[in-house]
């Protein structure tokens, strides 16, 4: 009894020494600091309402973050050179309108977006026009001073030049097949709304247009307005997946939607589209003049073979009289009567040939000018081929005392079904 009363008195003894304390220790407070957002955004809504949008801030989750505070100004565009229409060099006047969002106090609910309207501005924002906005970050102020604004030590900037007007589409689509079995050129002629301020550029997706169900339209890539004022004709070179049904080839048409776009990232309402694929590309290949030429597989790769004009599997021979270069088709092989002396991934088409395209048995192709002629063949089989001759800087295409001609080709092998080359 008295062991047992010994040890409650020595864990009673333990358990007071335990609680005894120094004093309260104070929690220490490391103040945490407010920052901008990362990227600001616009949106031009109508001819008197502006929207501004931006990033959360990386301290938007902390408790002494309040909001974020808006100045919006007129400004005059950048000539030096240094900015871009989206830089933040423009140059500021005047008297901005401004804006305050706030985190809700119940909900915790916070906004990265304000906007401006003619009706409610009082200084900068008189609709349409040149501006440049800036976003802070803002912590709540001290407990001696409960109405100052307290903001970031810096602020993000982005000038823009407001302009709500609607953009459309190209008012037509044009293709080739590009380097390879993927590769597709798109064209296009430029936008009427090319001449907006706001205007940026295209975008460009597509869909799968075999699958039966579920083909769902895919983004591919944007292009930018061009400055070129030569640049006619807009073009961009596309790559697209494998043909998703087979091994045996490569080849797949896809179905390609082309809209205008604002620089506020606003699209068209209306777009324009074309289907195409990709084709086999024939590297440069020189032939002898008056001999049988083959373009199709050969043992296990598309390429072109030579053989007498007896041979079964010949397509057509060129020959040269002195003057003219021309072209006979053999064992079936019909041309277009369309010939062109453009490089084949600057050559366009609206649709493919028809096989009633192909009605020609000889050629006499038309000399070259800077880039040698191309000729459009249907082949024994159903293949199909764009063939380009070589010419050098002289505009030569034929080589007279070697005989030869040299040529490339862009290739559709039959067994794919696809009339696209």
């Amino acid at each position: 009894m008295r062991s047992l009363i010994a040890l409650v008195l020595v864990i009673s003894g333990l358990s007071f020494v335990g609680c005894l304390s120094e004093g309260d220790v104070p929690p220490v407070v490391v103040p945490r600091n407010t920052y901008q957002p990362s990227t600001v955004y616009y949106r031009s809504i109508d001819q008197s309402t502006l929207q501004v949008r931006w990033t959360r801030s990386v301290s938007d989750t902390q408790l002494n973050f309040k909001g974020y505070y808006v100045l919006l100004y007129a400004s005059v565009a950048d000539t030096s050179g240094k900015a871009n229409d989206v830089g933040s060099f423009d140059s500021t006047y005047g008297t901005p309108d401004t804006a305050t969002v706030y985190k809700d106090p119940v909900s915790g609910y916070l906004d990265t977006s304000c906007v401006f309207t003619t009706a409610t501005a009082k200084n900068a924002f008189k609709g349409p026009g040149r501006y440049t906005a800036e976003v802070w970050g803002v912590r709540y102020p001290p407990q001696s001073k409960p109405d100052s604004l307290v903001r970031s030590l810096v602020f993000t900037a982005l000038s823009f030049y407001n302009d709500p007007e609607p953009v459309a589409a190209p008012a037509a689509a044009y293709a080739s097949s590009g380097f390879g079995a993927t590769s597709v050129n798109l064209f296009w002629p430029r936008s009427a709304s090319e001449k907006n301020p706001g205007f940026a550029g295209y975008i460009i997706r597509y869909i799968d247009t075999i699958k039966q169900s579920g083909a769902k339209l895919v983004y591919l890539q944007r292009v930018e307005k061009s400055s070129d004022s030569l640049k006619s004709v807009p073009r961009a070179i596309v790559s697209v997946p494998v043909n998703p049904q087979t091994l045996t080839f490569r080849e797949y048409p896809y179905r390609f939607w082309i809209k205008a776009i604002r620089k506020d990232s606003v699209e068209s309402d209306d777009s324009i589209s074309i289907t195409w694929s990709g084709a086999e590309r024939i590297a440069q290949t020189t032939v002898r003049l008056d001999t049988g030429v083959f373009v199709g597989q050969v043992n296990t790769s598309f390429a072109v073979a030579q053989g007498p004009l007896t041979n079964p599997s010949i397509e057509f021979s060129f020959h040269y009289d002195g003057t003219n270069l021309s072209v006979t088709g053999l064992n079936g092989t019909k041309f277009a009567t369309q010939t062109d002396t453009v490089a084949l991934d600057l050559a366009y088409f609206a649709a493919p040939f028809t096989d009633a395209d192909f009605s020609e048995t000889s050629l006499t192709l038309p000399k070259p000018i800077l880039t040698g002629p191309t000729f459009y063949a249907l082949l024994p089989g159903g293949n199909r081929v764009r063939v380009q001759l070589v010419s050098n800087s002289n505009g030569v295409v034929v080589d007279p005392v070697a005989g030869t001609v040299s040529f490339f080709a862009s290739f559709q092998p039959g067994f794919t079904g696809w009339p696209f080359f």
